[in-house]
């Protein structure tokens, strides 16, 4: 893993524990979580006692959402970890081009050594776990080291001197989008700001939704957003196909002069099968209220990475 060089690599990377949680009876990773060497409970310096993990105050301030505060390599923007109480770690990634990639793994951590000792977990078996240290700056952000580890390697004692810090933006550690903060976004910007803002927190309610359920919300309601079908402005609609392989979401302007918007998800597949959610959203060239083609998903057989292009009439935000 090395986020210095980083692609979609990363993400394919940890692409079995999509396929263990969501595809293959919705195994649980909280319970891979436990199965290896890191203890699932924080043991007194004496042994005298126990504590449960999650009531450790290093796992209490690990725990909710966590950004890059510099773009973590050339093509992409940035990366966002959020660490769930459950032993789930998200990882959502914002590339330069527009899109956005999200995995999730299973993490185990280790808050009684120094630097602490934090395990990936890939699946569930012992030669897929990734084995690497985090700790705090006295600022309170956060540091991982994510160069040069993968299941092969030992783990590291100490950190490299360019990996990216983190800042922790919430202490929730779910994708599902604030109402309230998208609110505040909208507040004295433009007309379009909206469909653009509604539109991408779908698109990332979307993802989230399949996270937890292993298939998209069909409609606007499903996703528990709280966010209206309608508006003054704009009209948003949810549209999917029946295996569940994506979902798009529209935003078609209601009023002259406004250009609309479409969002679409993939559940991109390999031969191991789904391994990453890839996003895009793109907005129409020209105002138009006729809704706009939706992003296609471009792979070819030569093993480059897929891409989400948008169509002839839209282009990305």
């Amino acid at each position: 893993m090395n986020l210095t060089g980083l692609k979609w690599g990363y993400l394919s990377v940890c692409s079995h524990v999509l396929v263990a949680s969501l595809l293959v009876g919705g195994s649980s990773l909280a319970q891979i979580a436990t199965d290896h060497s890191l203890p699932a409970i924080a043991q007194a310096a004496d042994g005298s006692k126990t504590e449960p993990l999650a009531r450790d105050p290093i796992v209490q301030k690990l725990i909710g959402k966590w950004q890059t505060i510099r773009p973590p390599a050339a093509e992409v923007e940035s990366a966002t970890f959020a660490f769930a109480p459950d032993g789930k770690l998200t990882v959502l990634m914002a590339r330069a081009s527009g899109e956005l990639g999200v995995v999730q793994m299973g993490y185990q951590i280790n808050p009684n050594t120094q630097p602490i000792h934090l395990n990936l977990i890939l699946s569930n078996r012992s030669d897929e776990i990734v084995r690497t240290i985090l700790g705090f700056t006295q600022e309170g952000l956060l540091r991982m080291q994510i160069s040069g580890i993968d299941p092969t390697t030992p783990r590291p004692s100490s950190f490299t001197a360019d990996e990216p810090l983190l800042r922790k933006i919430s202490t929730i550690p779910s994708l599902q989008p604030d109402l309230q903060a998208v609110t505040r976004q909208i507040a004295g910007r433009t007309r379009e700001s909206e469909g653009k803002l509604y539109v991408s927190s779908l698109i990332q309610a979307e993802m989230a939704y399949f996270l937890a359920n292993g298939k998209y919300g069909r409609a606007i309601d499903q996703l528990g957003t709280g966010f209206q079908p309608e508006t003054e402005n704009y009209r948003y609609e949810i549209v999917s196909d029946a295996d569940t392989q994506w979902v798009g979401v529209r935003g078609l302007a209601k009023r002259l002069g406004l250009k609309s918007f479409v969002g679409i998800v993939f559940t991109v597949t390999e031969k191991t099968g789904p391994f990453v959610l890839m996003a895009k959203v793109c907005q129409s060239k020209e105002p138009t209220r006729l809704p706009p083609r939706f992003p296609d998903l471009v792979t070819t057989d030569s093993g480059a990475e897929p891409r989400i292009h948008c169509g002839e009439e839209t282009q990305p935000i």
